[in-house]
């Protein structure tokens, strides 16, 4: 190991060609074999990696009383990756060495902290040459019997090609996840509270093009017509419930519930649109719970029993539901883990008050359902075609949204997703038109699923996406 003392946080390029300069008096590391350090505020800790081209390398920072970033650069002093998570605990970090040589890793204090850490490199392994095994070493972090995992499904011409589920989905029993294991896809909820506005408006029961007062007269008048549409085009100028009660001080990491009346309450207050309806995009998880207040009084009926009955049962998603609030049981559940300030596992709960805007448990077999019967299928030509229709604001730019989807291009590749992020479960949902595909990608505690989804059809579909670009992925959105 060498010691670098940096007066501050050095730019990655000036941090790269300092630590190559050093790459002579760098302790080399050893698959399996931790080495211990301690960091006082400035420091930078360099040690070095032999591989071979083509390797894939899968590691760990293991936090023991300071917050670390983890640099990797490669032989020619490029940055491959920095890696800062979780501040207490394992710092994970995997790379691909595409070239052969030695690699540095870099280990620094986040801000002005100091103490210990250990650093240890599970895998240094041949990167896969199969689809199935590039998933596998992207879930590799999510693989283990002691932690909390996910699953990943691939489906392609009608049929599910890949189906895996990996590590821990009740981290108190130790019950394996399972591909039947109901986890929580927060915002990737969203398209089904879309989907039961588009039915009640195919059967006439109300337009998409309704002034949201005529089915919720309590709601103030700002002077603009806030349209049904707006709502669910996230262009409606309320105010953002998540973000306010954020910044109010309440704890929805704790599990503090939240009614849809004080939802109500949240836009009564706001003293104005924050823009005309219609003319901006400003992602706003208000709009969709208030959506489900529409199809109470549309109805007649409570919104998750409606959906239930005429959304996903049709479907054949029987193992789909909202869970109405943070104390409803989901039999079978994956429960929701984070880290705490020790780094240990704690048990996170669910956000109160996402109903609509997301809340729902479901499994990647029914989602894969949904897919390949109504993305894919023809049984819903015209509702689907209604949702996966960009939004054109006021003034005639165009969105990358539609009714609880985004819908955006890859490469030319038309592509349909959403992203989901509760307090700890995470989701990416993606549908691939024209290559009649869909990935689908779920965990129980924070991971980076867009990037787990994007290589994942990237390695499926490789004739779809053959240069050596990374994959863009959207951010998932909370609630």
């Amino acid at each position: 190991m060498s010691r670098i003392s940096l007066a501050g946080r050095l730019a990655p390029l000036a941090l790269a060609l300092l630590l190559a300069a050093s790459a002579s008096a760098q302790t080399p590391l050893t698959v399996g074999q931790p080495v211990e350090g301690a960091l006082a505020t400035g420091d930078a800790d360099a040690y070095t990696l032999a591989l071979a081209a083509d390797q894939f390398v899968l590691g760990e920072a293991l936090q023991q009383t300071v917050d670390v970033v983890v640099t990797v650069t490669g032989p020619d002093g490029g940055e491959i990756g920095s890696f800062d998570g979780p501040a207490r605990g394992p710092e994970p970090f995997q790379f691909v060495a595409e070239v052969a040589g030695d690699y540095t890793i870099t280990v620094t204090p986040f801000e002005d902290e100091e103490g210990t850490y250990a650093l240890r490199i599970d895998r240094a392994e041949p990167v896969a040459t199969t689809p199935e095994g590039t998933v596998r070493q992207r879930m590799a972090g999510l693989d283990r019997p002691d932690a909390p995992g996910g699953v990943v499904v691939v489906v392609r011409g009608g049929a599910v090609v890949f189906e895996e589920a990996f590590g821990v989905a009740d981290l108190t029993t130790m019950r394996p996840y399972t591909l039947d294991t109901p986890t929580n896809i927060g915002s990737t909820s969203k398209q089904f509270t879309a989907f039961a506005l588009v039915t009640l408006a195919e059967q006439g029961l109300l337009s998409l093009d309704d002034d949201v007062r005529e089915h919720l007269p309590e709601l103030p008048d700002f002077g603009a017509t806030v349209t049904l549409r707006h709502l669910l085009t996230h262009t409606s100028g309320y105010r953002e419930f998540l973000n306010t009660l954020v910044v109010a001080g309440r704890r929805l990491d704790q599990g503090d519930a939240i009614s849809r009346d004080e939802i109500v309450r949240i836009v009564q207050r706001q003293p104005e649109l924050q823009n005309a309806p219609g003319a901006e995009w400003n992602y706003n998880n208000s709009g969709f719970a208030l959506l489900t207040l529409v199809v109470e009084r549309v109805t007649g009926q409570p919104f998750d029993t409606w959906v239930g009955e005429n959304v996903f049962l049709p479907v054949g998603m029987t193992t789909t539901v909202f869970r109405t609030s943070p104390q409803d049981i989901v039999h079978g559940r994956a429960l929701g883990y984070g880290r705490g300030e020790g780094g240990e596992w704690v048990e996170l709960a669910d956000l109160g008050g996402a109903m609509g805007a997301g809340g729902v448990y479901t499994t990647a077999r029914d989602l894969a359902r949904w897919i390949t019967e109504v993305h894919l299928g023809d049984a819903f030509p015209e509702r689907m075609a209604q949702m996966t229709t960009r939004y054109v604001l006021a003034d005639g730019d165009t969105t990358a949204y539609g009714l609880g989807l985004f819908v955006d291009e890859v490469r030319g590749v038309p592509r349909v997703h959403h992203g989901g992020a509760d307090n700890a479960h995470r989701s990416a949902f993606t549908v691939l038109p024209s290559l009649d595909a869909g990935v689908i990608v779920l965990t129980n505690a924070p991971a980076d699923v867009e990037g787990i989804s994007a290589h994942t059809a990237r390695a499926f579909f490789p004739d779809a996406f053959a240069d050596d670009e990374p994959v863009e992925a959207t951010a998932a959105h909370q609630g």
